[in-house]
């Protein structure tokens, strides 16, 4: 009796957990725009996601990553899933910007959008669709919006411009020659205009050149006269910066920037007398 009720017991088993395999097995067949969508919400999560330890995030792009988790999560509780968890994703190319990045979790949001509008007919379909569409909708609404005021495209000259004169001031206080020695002073005031650029590339405004790119310049300057023409270049991009419309993602960055210019400013000034 006991040997008939333990194979029972191991019937029912072996068939609950066919039964069950069956159905993972028939969700990932029935639903491949969703199962192909799990893996590009994983990435875009990841490109909005912190760049460096040391990074960040505002309420928006925390409030967008969510959105698009709670659509990973909609699709998992339909019984659809590739066995991953949210934070497994492509590795993205750390060479990449912030504005870059943003554009590519937008067009994956967008992708996915279009992948699952319309794939299936029966109302267990359109409510898993509609719960999942309205998640992502708002995660693209998110997108669009830091992008419109982030400086992608065409906006924030005046950063830009920023930028441009920011690291030609830092080259006019920095050597010319590989024995000039640096006194204090320059070095407090490049490490102000570091920190100006920094704050500046946080609000996801970068030319993408590096802090080494600059215009050219007479390299047969005295130190007094570099100074002079790292002071023009400062006071040019505090103006800039000070009148370029701010909103409440940027006024943050901006105002550390321009905290820095003024220090620098101070240092060099100090520095000519």
């Amino acid at each position: 009796m006991k040997r008939f009720y333990f194979l029972a017991i191991l019937f029912v088993t072996v068939i609950t957990m066919s039964g069950g395999t069956a159905c993972f097995a028939d969700a990932v067949t029935e639903h491949p725009a969703y199962l192909q969508a799990l893996p590009e919400l994983r990435l875009a999560g990841a490109y909005l996601d912190k760049f460096t330890p040391s990074n960040e995030l505002n309420q928006e792009l925390i409030n967008t990553i969510t959105e698009i988790s709670a659509a990973a999560k909609e699709i998992n509780l339909a019984g659809i899933s590739d066995g991953k968890d949210f934070e497994s994703h492509s590795q993205i190319e750390a060479t990449i910007n912030k504005a870059e990045s943003y554009h590519e979790a937008l067009k994956l949001l967008v992708k996915i959008s279009k992948d699952i509008t319309g794939t299936e007919k029966n109302d267990f379909a359109d409510d898993l669709m509609k719960r999942v569409l309205g998640h992502i909708d708002t995660a693209i609404k998110n997108v669009e919006s830091i992008l419109a005021y982030s400086g992608f495209p065409g906006k924030h000259p005046a950063y830009l411009h920023a930028l441009t004169d920011l690291r030609l001031a830092r080259e006019y206080l920095d050597k010319i020659t590989p024995d000039v020695a640096l006194d204090n002073n320059e070095l407090n005031a490049i490490g102000e205009i570091n920190g100006a650029m920094d704050d500046i590339n946080t609000a996801a405004i970068d030319d993408s050149k590096d802090i080494a790119s600059f215009r050219e310049f007479d390299v047969d300057l005295q130190r007094t006269s570099r100074y002079g023409k790292a002071l023009e270049l400062l006071n040019k991009t505090y103006e800039d910066i000070r009148r370029e419309e701010v909103n409440g993602f940027a006024q943050s960055s901006q105002k550390q920037a321009l905290r820095h210019i003024n220090n620098a400013i101070s240092i060099v000034k100090r520095a000519v007398k």
